[in-house]
């Protein structure tokens, strides 16, 4: 019972049924290897559901006046297979979730199978503890990814909103350079520049080169436009 005994320590949850808990963590090939009539997977498509319709509630009532397109987006952006391996790693799923003995270790930190396992755990809390408990987890972990990546990464996005205006515009799509790296290995600097057509557009400089990027995207977006990045998501929230 570890592997159980430690998941539901990681998730603040104790299990009414232990069951629903060991079949969340159920790998098909563990299933075969010891001929079970049930894996993860049925679980994981009722936890996929509780995951969209949580989300999606969650994006409607945050952003009221943003539209369908926009919407959908940050759905992507929250609920992709990177994010949910993001969640299910910081759980240490992968070091508890039941595989077959011919599946090599590797397994265990596949995206795919840490996405669809934590769906599934998802759909156990759903079934043993109600709508309301499985929303507070998805809730809690979904405010968590957005501070531990940076609320305008995730949100605004610009290096997205800037691909989308360039290809409209100029036909091609903008190119990202490091043009310096400062400080030591483990507090590096970045600085990138943004060109579009070869011609420079914004700089960014930061902790990493992703969000330098961001910040060089948003400069981009400043300069092409005139005015604050689409004047979306942050002006229609404040309305």
């Amino acid at each position: 019972m570890g592997k159980l005994s430690e998941i539901e320590r990681s998730l603040g949850i104790c299990f009414k049924n232990k069951r629903l808990l060991r079949l969340a963590l159920t790998h098909k090939s563990y299933a075969y290897e010891h001929d079970f009539k049930e894996d993860n997977e049925r679980l994981e498509f009722l936890g996929d559901s509780i995951l969209n319709a949580v989300i999606s509630d969650w994006l409607y009532h945050q952003y009221p006046n943003i539209s369908e397109g926009k919407l959908s987006k940050l759905k992507s952006t929250l609920v992709n297979r990177q994010a949910l391996a993001f969640y299910a790693l910081h759980h240490k799923v992968g070091d508890n979730l039941f595989i077959g003995r011919h599946e090599g270790k590797k397994i265990r930190s596949i995206p795919k199978v840490l996405a669809d396992t934590w769906e599934a755990l998802l759909g156990a809390v759903y079934l043993d503890q109600g709508f309301e408990k499985s929303r507070q987890l998805i809730l809690r972990k979904l405010e968590w990814f957005i501070s531990s990546r940076g609320h305008e990464e995730i949100i605004y996005d610009y290096k997205s909103q800037l691909q989308e205006l360039v290809q409209s515009q100029y036909s091609v799509l903008p190119q990202y350079t490091v043009i310096s790296s400062t400080g030591p290995d483990h507090h590096k600097i970045f600085e990138v520049e943004v060109k579009v057509r070869g011609k420079p557009f914004g700089r960014g400089k930061e902790g990493s080169k992703k969000k330098a990027e961001q910040l060089a995207a948003r400069e981009a977006l400043l300069k092409i436009q005139g005015r604050s990045p689409l004047n979306t998501l942050k002006e229609n929230k404040e309305r």
